[in-house]
């Protein structure tokens, strides 16, 4: 019986299996196992060894990726990615403008600057730098907003003077490209830390 449990452990039955087909405990399985130099298998490499998958390309980088069926089946167009760099890689690039899944056609390009990967990075390190606390009532706990000392309109208004040969209706995925890359709109030094209440009142006096 020895051999006969050795042999179906090896095809892939698990020591679950092994219990209920022989009916013997588990901790004796494991010990036969054991006995014969047989590394008994996690959980978890049990469910890799039975899976059922296939290999895919990463987006990005083109790495082999492996991914069960059922990933691949309820994939929405997103591709699979090896790392988070590599997804990181392609919110910066391949989903700008009209290629992003949350597009809505002729979309306003400030809300498109506030809602860019580079803008929430700026928003976090403008958080960090001033740990979390308003900059003019000091308080903390409460819902923070970040600030451009220099109003967001004017470097907006500055960007499109830079590029008066490029048209919203006609190069909008240039425009978008650009945006996202306008280190003035990212300058940590033009950002603060402000509540909700403290910002409204220097957006209203301004």
């Amino acid at each position: 019986m020895e051999g006969l449990i050795i042999q179906k452990y090896r095809d892939g039955a698990g020591v679950r299996n092994l219990h209920k087909e022989f009916g013997i405990s588990r901790w004796y399985i494991k010990k036969i196992l054991k006995s014969y130099g047989i590394k008994i298998r996690s959980s978890v490499e049990h469910k890799i060894m039975h899976r059922k998958g296939m290999v895919v390309g990463c987006f990005t980088c083109g790495n082999d990726v492996y991914k069960n069926e059922t990933d691949v089946r309820e994939n929405k167009g997103m591709g699979f990615f090896c790392c988070r760099e590599c997804y990181y890689e392609f919110l910066k690039t391949a989903s700008l403008g009209s290629k992003n899944h949350q597009w809505k056609g002729n979309r306003d390009l400030r809300d498109f600057v506030r809602h860019c990967p580079s803008h929430r990075d700026w928003v976090k390190a403008v958080f960090e730098r001033d740990d979390y606390t308003c900059q003019m009532c000091y308080r903390r706990g409460v819902y923070l907003e970040s600030h451009h000392l220099i109003p967001f309109k004017y470097i907006f208004e500055d960007f499109l003077n830079k590029y008066p040969d490029l048209s919203v209706q006609d190069d909008l995925e240039e425009l978008c490209r650009l945006l996202s890359k306008y280190e003035p709109f990212f300058d940590i030094n033009n950002g603060q830390t402000l509540c909700k209440k403290c910002h409204h009142f220097v957006t209203w006096k301004n």
